[in-house]
């Protein structure tokens, strides 16, 4: 077996400390097919933080190889659930992203068939959500989830140039590995689009709030124009 196939499967969450008011979080998540559960990327994360105020994430995205096929990276300035995005997805060219301007959201991508960015500047009612402000989020409407209420929101999405009504509640409870976990479901917060979308489903663990497992649709786009349905699985807990 391949050392890296091997490491796949370690614990992987690091804590460092660069100066006395910045620290780093380092942790990995790994993607593996919904269907056919082949293993299809790495996620290796770093997160910074300086006194204790969240700055940015920085994400590379690996195959099972080794190969990088994707980066991220999410800047904190404002409020926490929608900081400035940006992915970039190396082998098609292709990127996307979004940054808060003047109370505003300017939402961009490449299409890599014309081979031009398009962008449109949107007013987006809050609440709302830019990619990894959900968890945020998810936080921060952690008691009225965690009594199975249905907290609805805005979630920008960048590839589309818009953005959508989605909704978050609780499926369960249960122990996952010892702890207490509980699922969520993101789905769209209208009945016709609940019925012909599937949601996303995120374990979290209880104790701390971070993620265990997430299953849905990846940020991470396969070579056709669908993105990857992915299981990704947090060792030592995700964001």
């Amino acid at each position: 077996m391949r050392l890296f196939v091997v490491l796949c499967f370690l614990p992987f969450f690091l804590i460092g400390f660069t100066d006395n008011n910045t620290k780093i979080n380092s942790f990995a998540g790994h993607a593996f097919d919904l269907k056919s559960n082949k293993a299809i990327y790495s996620e290796f994360h770093e997160e910074e933080f300086h006194a204790g105020q969240h700055k940015q994430t920085l994400t590379l995205y690996k195959d099972p190889k080794g190969k990088l096929l994707a980066k991220r990276k999410l800047t904190f300035s404002g409020s926490n659930e929608h900081p400035n995005y940006r992915l970039d997805v190396l082998k098609m060219g292709y990127y996307e992203g979004a940054e808060v301007v003047e109370g505003n959201v300017k939402v961009f991508n490449y299409d890599v068939v014309t081979r031009k960015e398009l962008s449109k500047t949107l007013a987006v009612t809050a609440p709302y959500v830019i990619d990894g402000g959900l968890s945020y989020f998810i936080k921060k409407k952690w008691t009225q989830i965690m009594t199975g209420k249905a907290v609805s929101f805005n979630f920008v999405v960048p590839a589309r140039l818009d953005y959508y009504r989605f909704r978050v509640r609780k499926i369960s409870t249960f122990e996952d590995g010892g702890r207490k976990a509980v699922l969520v479901s993101l789905e769209p917060d209208h009945f016709i689009l609940r019925s012909l979308i599937d949601p996303i489903k995120i374990t979290y663990d209880v104790a701390s709030k971070r993620i265990i497992r997430y299953e849905g649709i990846s940020n991470i786009p396969k070579d056709g124009d669908r993105n990857f349905d992915a299981k990704l699985v947090y060792p030592d807990l995700g964001a």
